[in-house]
């Protein structure tokens, strides 16, 4: 086994890997809640205000099928075995109880909103 192998092993059983997953999956799922109202809505204006009703909401996001097929597809687990007990992974928790979505990520989808709504109208401006 290599070092670099024995590195993702390890970050691994200590949970960083699955820390990792979890905001990029906070990311992707942001994203594409925005970019389905970015298809829905013709008007900038009103793409960004309901895409900023979703910023501003609390609540949390539950996966997606492509969230849950990619998931799927990188074998993350629903467990992470400790070594007393299996716990739930971050993953699982996700799936029962949604994702909260940190404020950095907020935010950082919120500064593309003009980007992700110019990108499903090429014809127009984000004005």
């Amino acid at each position: 086994m290599s070092r670099r192998e024995l590195l993702a092993l390890t970050l691994d059983k200590l949970g960083f890997l699955d820390a990792v997953l979890y905001e990029n999956m906070a990311y992707n799922l942001l994203l594409e809640k925005v970019e389905e109202l970015a298809r829905k809505y013709d008007s900038y204006v009103k793409f960004k205000k309901e895409a900023q009703k979703l910023l501003s909401s609390s609540e949390p996001v539950f996966p997606t099928p492509a969230l849950e097929a990619m998931a799927e597809e990188l074998r993350v687990s629903e467990e992470v075995p400790n070594f007393l007990f299996v716990a739930k992974s971050k993953w699982r928790e996700a799936k029962e109880k949604g994702i909260a979505i940190p404020e950095p990520i907020k935010r950082r989808v919120e500064n593309q909103l003009g980007v992700v709504w110019e990108s499903w109208h090429p014809d127009r401006k984000a004005e």
